[in-house]
């Protein structure tokens, strides 16, 4: 752990592996030889509240953050729990209380640190996901990714790095299907560079907010004009962010005050890969005539691509159209038939790749909105 939280943490130690072994925890601080204050002469490292426990993990769902660290916990520090005091920061989704990456400041260089989700045992579940809200502020240099630990052995990436900005809360929807039997955490992982200049690493950093265990069908509320909230609406490597469109160069709503977008405040960024997710539809053998719509608005640059995609049954995703390249100039709209798809389990992705370039008309600019979807069925 290095640098700040600026607000309690707390790690879940696992301790499966040590059966008829006598085990100690330790928290290990070590300074180095130079006395200037930033280097070594800081508050340190405080601890409080420790606990045994057996059986499965307690998870209060839905999980607002306001009541307490539950069974999360952090790895490598830097996470802290509480209400964030940052003017750069976000404001909570909701409530007061957030987890986030230094409630009080910009993130540190040479940060490795995650936020781990309580263990969920997968027992015959009908459609079992896990979802969170975050937003996120980064730097050139560093990188977000939500990851998956199953039965306690190696955390694997689900997705995509975030990189750069988000400026709105987005969310992440991850299906549990393939984990029958199995327990799951899902972590997000933060990894900064080591160059101290502001726009490389110094940046807000990462903010989760509500967070819930689901099974069952999705629900959607169609039509959906995006007012009320994030739904069951799914951001993959981050970047999109829901909310009132801030950004001169992008464009109006179509109906009401908010949207989904890719930087509401910005243009986008370089080297980033990243997809909305609606929610996901079981097409019944009763629907005539199934079809998605949504309103979309694009200003990419010349090395930005956005496309269009479904996958069915959690599988991968698959273009559904060319892509959108240039600009719109103005609101358009996907209608996506669904008739080929009866029985299956779909859900439709807008794609955002772009290039390395940092030259304004090849990668900064705008960037891809979407507003009002709807699912029919006649």
């Amino acid at each position: 752990m290095m640098g700040d939280s600026r607000g309690w943490g707390q790690r879940v130690v696992l301790l499966r592996d040590y059966d008829g072994k006598r085990v100690r925890i330790g928290v290990h601080l070590v300074t180095g030889n130079n006395t200037t204050p930033s280097y070594n002469r800081k508050p340190g490292i405080y601890v409080d509240d420790a606990s045994f426990a057996t059986g499965e993990m307690e998870f209060n769902s839905p999980d607002d953050l306001e009541n307490g660290l539950g069974n999360w916990s952090v790895e490598g520090g830097v996470w802290g729990w509480g209400e964030p005091d940052f003017a750069d920061g976000p404001e909570p989704l909701s409530g007061a209380k957030v987890f986030g990456t230094n409630l009080r400041g910009n993130t540190d260089v040479n940060q490795d640190a995650r936020l781990v989700s309580p263990e969920f045992l997968i027992d015959g579940d009908e459609n079992p996901r896990f979802r969170f809200a975050y937003w996120h502020s980064l730097g050139s240099q560093s990188k977000g990714v939500v990851q998956i630990s199953v039965d306690g052995g190696a955390w694997e990436d689900l997705d995509a790095p975030m990189m750069g900005d988000s400026r709105g809360w987005g969310q992440r929807v991850v299906l549990l299907r393939d984990y029958d039997g199995k327990r799951v955490r899902i972590g997000v992982h933060l990894v900064t560079g080591n160059n101290t200049t502001p726009s490389y690493n110094r940046k807000p950093g990462i903010y989760v907010d509500d967070a819930s265990f689901a099974t069952g069908e999705m629900e959607f509320n169609s039509p959906d004009d995006l007012e009320n909230g994030l739904g069951n609406w799914s951001v993959e490597g981050g970047v999109w962010g829901w909310g009132e469109p801030k950004f001169a160069d992008g464009p109006e709503p179509l109906s009401g005050n908010k949207v989904f977008g890719t930087n509401l405040e910005g243009n986008t960024y370089v080297n980033q890969d990243a997809r909305l997710v609606s929610p996901e539809f079981l097409i019944e053998s009763n629907y005539t005539n199934p079809r998605f719509r949504f309103a979309y608005w694009h200003s990419l640059g010349s090395q930005s691509r956005g496309v269009v995609q479904i996958s069915v049954d959690g599988g991968a995703w698959e273009d559904l159209d060319a892509p959108m390249m240039g600009n719109s100039g103005g609101w358009g709209q996907r209608v996506v038939p669904l008739r080929d798809y009866d029985g299956k389990r779909v859900r439709i992705g807008v794609h955002l790749v772009t290039g390395n370039n940092t030259t304004p008309s090849y990668n900064r600019r705008p960037g891809i909105y979407v507003d009002d979807a709807s699912f029919a069925t006649n």
